[in-house]
């Protein structure tokens, strides 16, 4: 078991070469009520390493702060899970110190 986590890629692997700037999304959603759905943004924000947190139901909200790159990842794979309605609201990025 121990060996097939290593051998499987991780979204974080993606975002490992490339270090850009603090990045922050506030995302909407028309709901979120799938437990599902709701295990998997926490497990893609901790896999990435982001803050945030996550508001189910109606209308659902999930913010996320941390590496740019990260958070560019995170938004494309919470996207690929099939919603009625998802926007993201705000975006902000600050360069890196």
């Amino acid at each position: 078991q121990q060996q097939q986590q290593q051998q499987q890629p991780s979204l974080l692997d993606a975002t490992k070469e490339k270090r850009g700037g603090f990045g922050v999304r506030l995302i909407w959603f028309h709901h979120i009520k799938s437990l599902t759905k709701r295990k998997a943004i926490v497990a893609s924000a901790r896999e990435l390493r982001l803050a945030g947190f996550c508001k189910p139901g109606f209308p659902g909200l999930v913010c996320c702060e941390g590496d740019e790159e990260a958070c560019a990842s995170f938004v494309a794979a919470i996207r690929a899970l099939r919603w009625q309605a998802m926007d993201v609201r705000w975006q902000h990025t600050s360069p890196s110190a």
